[in-house]
């Protein structure tokens, strides 16, 4: 928590805590953990590895660094959409887990119900500590997911701290799978409970079929939005038939989940019946894949043939001009010059320039702050940001380069 707390801020503390309140409180034992956790001595742990950091940022830049660092990139984040992060759809959380953790997440609503979490909590809070790895990874799951989901900013990466849980879920699936279970009726294929087997492969077929339709929409969703490096890519995504590759590998993927050794414990009970006094006669049965092989193979493709050369395009029009300029801007910047960026804030021009960089909402805060500037002895900038938002100043500008859109020029302030 300590070292989190020192990259990402207060959610480093946040996070942990509210998955193991979550968990505590389901198994009944908040109270008693917490006389059994050495509290003082953890915190003292979280402050000696930051204060030193923190303070020395404080002391050294002020109230800035609070309003910005605490202020801006923590709280207002949470409360309010900043930096054009906001107004994202409903869906946008589930959509973000699902694909980004496939094809691990397809099996977490079957672990989810698999667990008999709300059923069976009476038997879970007296099982052994060390025998509540299922319950603690559901706790983990839905607390993170559940306070991010309502945080008005959202970004893709914000659902990271999730992949720990999807994968302890998938695996406990996987495990239930492998060892069957005594007392429920199995089904035909080695002992897979026949809930489990229905509710996996129900799940993975609506999944594949929602993103087979949801990547065939892309480029008209991309199309409607007011981002215009969005409809940039909406038109090479088109231009490149990728969409059409993403929905043809997720089509495919759906197909193939019905001839799935799961997908045929669908089958009414008649029908099973009818195999099993049948199956002393010899039979050309078809062979049938596992699920989890069909989810292996198109996660693969996925990853190779459509995420792969889209990922590619969006840092070809979003990120590769900001690089560019970014890496100009180092090379031409004279002594004591100073680089700012107007507009939206990129802290990755920082990590590409190797330099400070001073953000800017709009142009007019820029020029106002620059010709204070003045009096310090700072005669000239260099401004970087998209074309659009870069007019307006009333100081002398020539134009060092442009790349994508993006503009980078060098302001001229007078004494």
């Amino acid at each position: 928590m300590a070292l989190s707390v020192l990259s990402k801020g207060p959610v480093g503390v946040v996070v942990p805590v509210l998955v193991c309140a979550t968990f505590l409180t389901y198994t009944g034992e908040l109270l008693a953990i917490l006389r059994e956790l050495p509290l003082v001595k953890g915190a003292l742990i979280v402050l000696g590895v930051n204060l030193p950091w923190y303070l020395t940022m404080v002391l050294r830049h002020g109230r800035m660094y609070w309003a910005t660092f605490f202020g801006y990139h923590n709280l207002e984040r949470f409360t309010k959409g900043v930096n054009h992060h906001d107004g994202m759809p409903f869906w946008f959380p589930s959509a973000v887990v699902l694909g980004a953790h496939l094809p691990w997440s397809l099996a977490v609503p079957s672990a989810l119900y698999r667990s008999r979490l709300f059923s069976h909590r009476s038997l879970w809070r007296t099982t052994p500590r060390h025998q509540r790895l299922v319950p603690f990874a559901a706790s983990w799951f839905l607390a993170v997911f559940g306070f991010f989901s309502l945080s008005a900013s959202q970004l893709p990466s914000y659902y990271l701290p999730l992949s720990p849980a999807v994968a302890l879920l998938a695996a406990s699936l996987l495990t239930w799978q492998e060892r069957g279970e005594k007392k429920e009726e199995a089904s035909l294929q080695e002992g897979v409970p026949v809930d489990v087997a229905k509710l996996t492969s129900a799940s993975a077929l609506v999944a594949y079929v929602l993103q087979a339709v949801a990547i065939s929409q892309l480029p008209g969703l991309l199309a409607s939005s007011a981002d215009a490096k969005a409809i940039e890519i909406c038109i090479t995504l088109a231009a490149e038939n990728l969409h059409w590759t993403g929905t043809a590998i997720f089509g495919a993927a759906a197909l193939a989940v019905t001839r799935t050794q799961e997908f045929s414990a669908l089958s009414p009970p008649k029908q099973i019946e009818t195999l099993k006094i049948s199956s002393s006669k010899p039979s050309k049965r078809k062979l049938k894949l596992p699920l989890w092989a069909v989810q292996a193979i198109t996660g693969t493709v996925f990853l190779a043939a459509f995420f792969t050369p889209a990922y590619a395009l969006f840092d070809r029009v979003r990120q590769q001009p900001l690089r560019q300029l970014a890496v100009t801007a180092a090379r031409c910047q004279q002594e004591g010059e100073p680089l700012c960026m107007v507009g939206p804030k990129m802290p990755s021009v920082v990590f590409y320039a190797q330099r400070p960089v001073a953000f800017f909402d709009d142009i007019k805060q820029a020029t106002y702050a620059l010709t204070n500037e003045a009096r310090a002895g700072v005669t000239s900038a260099l401004l970087l940001g998209d074309a659009a938002d870069m007019g307006g100043s009333t100081l002398e500008e020539t134009e060092v380069a442009e790349a994508g859109g993006y503009v980078l020029k060098r302001m001229t302030i007078p004494e």
